[in-house]
C-alpha cells in the first residue's frame, strides 16, 4: 500500500477521542512492587511522513493516578494505540512510529 495513500486513512481519525479506559498494571518483585492505574484517552492530532515512515503525533489526556505512569507504562501505551491504528490499516507496523506529544488530565 502506498504511504501517503495509509497517511489520508489514518488522518480520517484526527480530531476524534479515542477512549483507552481503566489502566491497571502492577509488578511484583523481591524487593518492592510498582504500578500504574489511570484511566485515559487519546486523539491522533498530526500525521506526517518521515523518512519513509508514518509519523502518528497524539494528544493523551489521562486521568486517576498519574503519578505512577512510568516509561514501561508509556511504552505499553504507544503498543496498544499502534494495535489501534494497524488493524484498521493492517501490514504498517514496521512503518509506524507514535509519538505523545502533550500530556495532561
Amino acid at each position: 500500500m502506498d504511504l501517503d495513500k495509509i497517511i489520508e486513512a489514518i488522518k480520517g481519525d484526527i480530531g476524534k477521542p479515542t477512549v483507552l479506559g481503566k489502566w491497571v498494571f502492577c509488578v511484583l518483585g523481591k524487593s518492592e512492587g510498582t504500578g500504574f492505574n489511570f484511566e485515559s484517552l487519546y486523539e491522533i492530532t498530526r500525521v506526517v511522513k518521515e523518512d519513509q515512515r508514518i509519523k502518528v503525533l497524539i494528544n493523551v489526556q489521562l486521568f486517576d493516578s498519574w503519578e505512577l505512569f512510568q516509561q514501561e507504562a508509556q511504552r505499553i501505551f504507544i503498543n496498544v494505540v499502534k494495535g489501534q491504528i494497524t488493524d484498521s490499516v493492517p501490514g504498517i507496523e514496521d512503518l509506524l512510529d507514535i509519538v505523545i506529544v502533550e500530556q495532561g488530565g
